[in-house]
């Protein structure tokens, strides 16, 4: 092993929060333990809904002639229509489950989706 290396390995070490190295010689199997790897687990909860697609497609904001304009902050009803998925012939309205507030955007006009995917997040009222 080249002593540079090592000189450089160490340098490195020294600037970062390390706390463990664990060095196995058979097949080399290095392992490295930081200060943050002690950190307990949180569990956070998040009270806003997401609105995910329908099918996988092409999100549409509106129909031919009907633009949906949508911003965050706006209060949305239950059962309003917040855009299209485009999937060959069919189009799958996006549709609000029920009231709250229209806190996050996830999608743009023309932007493909996947099955599932969150578009929209709400938070209930």
């Amino acid at each position: 092993m080249d002593t540079r290396n090592l000189a450089n390995f160490i340098a490195w070490a020294k600037t970062t929060d390390l706390q463990e190295i664990l060095f196995k010689n058979k097949d080399v199997n290095i392992e490295i333990k930081t200060a943050g790897a002690n950190l307990q687990k949180v569990n956070y909860k998040c009270s806003l809904y997401a609105v995910k697609a329908p099918a996988l497609g092409i999100f549409a904001a509106g129909t031919k002639g009907k633009a949906i304009t949508l911003r965050e902050d706006m209060f949305l009803e239950k059962g309003q229509i917040l855009g299209y998925i485009e999937a060959g012939t069919s189009v799958h309205p996006v549709v609000c489950p029920f009231g709250g507030k229209l806190k996050v955007i996830s999608i743009e006009n023309g932007q493909s989706t996947e099955y599932n995917q969150p578009l929209f997040f709400i938070d209930p009222e």
